[in-house]
């Protein structure tokens, strides 16, 4: 409940922010949020700040489980290294996005089941993750108000952790390891409030199929404001995995605002 009132004071914050920055333009110098589609290139690029909540399990043979709750500003503190950055080319109606996402994590307030000890352990988790899409996209539809592309692509995922566990222990560290490739299919685009430089950015994607995910998916909702080279947004984003392999399972869910620039050229 606490993330969700911080999330409703931080989207107040920022569009009063933007109605203040809005009402220095004049209104011969309109800007469209939406996206002109015409014969040539159109380029897009955005770095953004994504601070997410962390709900996980990584499950060692059913033998020993570790989970993990951890909120969004449990997650600054302990991040030691992160990037994030989106970039779309456009040729027409054709074109082809990319998201890079890596982070690598200390996770101290692990619980680890022990199964075949009957007992509980503290732990503390690390996580190296990388988690990259790849997709082709088409403009299905464009008007002054809406705009939307379809996309079908894949994305990779490569996740190492390591679990060091408090007394009592039979393994005091424990190692695992995964990569993942997985087709994904999926919608994107913006609703444009009105005549105004606001508008609403959406992004819903799913797949999975692969040998080791069962499934994945990411969620992207938000709003934003249209200046005249570039925008900004503020939205929540949500990445789901489930996976398996051989005798390792786990699940991350990962969900929190984000705030970005898109540069448009």
């Amino acid at each position: 409940m606490a993330t969700i009132q911080r999330l409703k004071l931080l989207t107040t914050l920022l569009l009063t922010i933007f109605a203040t920055l809005a009402s220095g333009f004049a209104l011969a110098d309109e800007v469209s949020p939406i996206p002109k589609v015409g014969e040539g290139f159109r380029f897009a690029i955005t770095p953004y700040v994504w601070v997410p909540s962390v709900h996980g399990t990584v499950d060692y043979d059913n033998t020993q489980i570790a989970t993990s709750s951890m909120s969004g500003s449990t997650i600054v503190k302990n991040l030691d290294t992160g990037f994030m950055l989106d970039g779309e080319i456009h040729y027409g109606r054709w074109g082809v996005l990319g998201n890079a996402t890596f982070a690598k994590l200390k996770m101290p307030n692990t619980q680890a089941n022990l199964p075949a000890q009957g007992t509980t352990a503290t732990a503390q988790t690390d996580i190296w993750m990388g988690i990259y899409t790849a997709a082709g996209t088409y403009t299905a539809y464009s008007s002054e108000q809406f705009y939307l592309d379809v996309l079908a692509g894949a994305r990779f995922l490569h996740l190492n952790s390591k679990t060091n566990l408090s007394e009592p222990a039979a393994q005091s560290t424990l190692f695992s390891g995964l990569s993942s490739t997985d087709a994904v299919g999926g919608v994107q685009g913006r609703i444009r409030l009105g005549e105004s430089r606001f508008f609403v950015p959406y992004y819903v994607d799913a797949g999975g199929g692969s040998a080791i995910a069962k499934f994945t998916s990411q969620q992207i909702l938000g709003v934003g404001y249209s200046f005249k080279l570039a925008d900004v947004l503020l939205v929540y984003n949500n990445l789901y995995y489930n996976f398996n392999k051989n005798n390792y399972s786990a699940y991350v869910d990962m969900g929190g605002p984000a705030i970005a620039a898109t540069f448009r050229f």
